[in-house]
């Protein structure tokens, strides 16, 4: 198994990561799926007594309660859950708009993503990640259309 890492700071360049087991654990964990399949719920939820849904920006507000709730959640890299969040968000946004069929939840997430990447984290053929720490990748980097500042970890 390896993972694909992009990171857009202008343009995207893709990295062949190699994590060592415990960072595959890390990686790996289910705790974006249990955050995203929760804000979920709480969407539905909230909808059905109140007839309004909830927004990002109200789900992103209670993230701290959950951290003290879920301490395991504190393990993962803040901007990472804040992008489970916008991620559902976006998938109700784009359903509401008639772009997509209804959002569901999740039997695993296959990505992380980091949105304020920068190239500092990258040394000779290691990246640095939050809450991670220093993973080896390869040195060849692939690249592709992006911009913006970016670390997006896909599951290949």
């Amino acid at each position: 198994m390896f993972f694909t890492l992009i990171m857009y700071v202008l343009s995207a360049y893709k990295f062949r990561l190699y994590p060592d087991e415990e960072q595959e654990k890390t990686l790996n964990n289910q705790l974006c799926k249990e955050l995203y399949n929760r804000a979920y719920h709480e969407r539905l939820e909230h909808y059905k007594k109140t007839g309004i849904g909830l927004t990002y920006a109200e789900q992103a507000n209670a993230l701290p309660e959950m951290k003290k709730e879920k301490p395991e959640l504190a393990t993962v890299h803040s901007q990472v859950l804040q992008d489970v969040l916008k991620r559902l968000d976006t998938s109700f946004v784009n359903f509401f708009e008639g772009r997509t069929k209804y959002p569901h939840t999740k039997n695993y997430v296959s990505s992380i993503t980091y949105p304020q990447a920068s190239p500092k984290w990258i040394y000779k053929n290691s990246i640095t990640l939050p809450k991670i720490g220093r993973v080896r990748m390869d040195g060849k980097a692939q690249r592709s259309r992006g911009q913006g500042e970016n670390c997006n970890r896909e599951e290949v």
